[in-house]
């Protein structure tokens, strides 16, 4: 395993320790490199923008992205599969990017087909080039700013063609598994969400309804297991429906078992901080349905179902508008 994470701290180094008592070759890169105490990466005079203590904003480009400090780190990352797969016990490599580390660990995983698997852990799948400051619109008789506006839409497309996680999430061809906080501090659950037709029919999704950008050591385990390998069935399905009393229901199909299925929803979410309840789950056939309590006349929903299999796997984000009588 390749561990990506945050480039401005050094090695996580207990993340290591913890792969490593699973069974796993664990390994993971320096890329803050300048340090005042242990052992750190020393970048050549050329690549100073590297060094966490000089490195440019992530969104800083001059003419391309090979003059980037994401392009060094994810050159770096090459290097370092290139390695391990001269490792005498090493069978696959799979490569885990965390929080900030995503920004380096998808591109790797768009560009170079010697990866096995993939995680993504508390990481954006999608990140927009900062809006203009300078002009709110173009006014194409001012030449100067015709040319501002000119400059700022080239250093866009280069950093969204060359940067940007989205770019290479579309060229991503191994299975990832996405793990989310349904209250992510970093990352807007609804905004990954939409990323799904972006990535292959092989990733996974899970969405931990009560951790804060946390994984405990139940899906830690889940996350190994992807990681070795496992068959993951097809993602569960969430559609409307009605009981019989007319009441609003969410119709729930998967394979895996009722007491390991769970289903989490918020009504009227104001911002990215939502308020997830669990529904109360029954069987009906070859299906659950879940019931909702709602208390407001107009209900925005968002739901998602929580399968706790040998690797747990949530369903996408279902929406839903729904009108109660009183």
């Amino acid at each position: 395993v390749l561990y990506v994470g945050d480039y401005k701290k050094p090695v996580n180094v207990d993340e290591l320790e913890q792969l490593a008592r699973k069974g796993l070759v664990a390994m993971a890169i320096d890329f803050a490199g300048q340090s005042d105490k242990g052992m750190y990466t020393v970048y050549p005079e050329g690549l100073n923008y590297c060094n966490a203590v000089e490195a440019h904003d992530f969104f800083e480009i001059t003419t391309t992205a090979k003059e980037t400090k994401i392009y060094e780190y994810a050159l770096n990352c090459r290097r370092a599969i290139t390695f391990l797969q001269g490792q005498e016990k090493v069978k696959g490599i799979s490569l885990i990017a965390e929080g900030r580390g995503t920004n380096v660990g998808v591109m790797v995983m768009g560009v170079d087909n010697r990866l096995t698997n993939g995680v993504v852990l508390f990481g954006s799948l999608s990140i927009n080039y900062p809006e203009a400051v300078t002009d709110n619109s173009v006014d194409t008789s001012d030449t100067e700013s015709l040319k501002r506006h000119l400059e700022y839409d080239i250093l866009r497309q280069a950093w969204t063609m060359g940067i940007a996680p989205q770019t290479y999430v579309m060229q991503i061809k191994i299975p990832v598994y996405i793990v989310n906080s349904a209250n992510s501090n970093y990352v807007d659950i609804e905004h990954v969400n939409k990323t799904n037709s972006r990535l292959n029919r092989e990733c996974r999704f899970l969405t931990l309804p009560n951790a804060l950008d946390y994984v405990t050591d139940k899906y830690f385990d889940s996350i190994v297991r992807w990681i070795k390998g496992a068959q993951v069935p097809l993602p569960q399905t969430l559609t409307a429906t009605t009981d019989a009393n007319g009441e609003y229901c969410i119709k729930v199909q998967t394979s895996s078992s009722i007491n390991k299925t769970s289903v989490w929803y918020c009504s009227n979410p104001n911002g990215r901080a939502k308020y997830w309840r669990s529904a109360k789950l029954s069987r009906e056939g070859s299906y659950y349905i879940a019931k909702l309590d709602l208390y407001d006349r107009e209900n925005d929903i968002i739901a998602f179902c929580l399968a706790d299999r040998e690797v747990a796997v949530s369903s996408q984000l279902f929406y839903d508008k729904v009108t109660v009588s009183r």
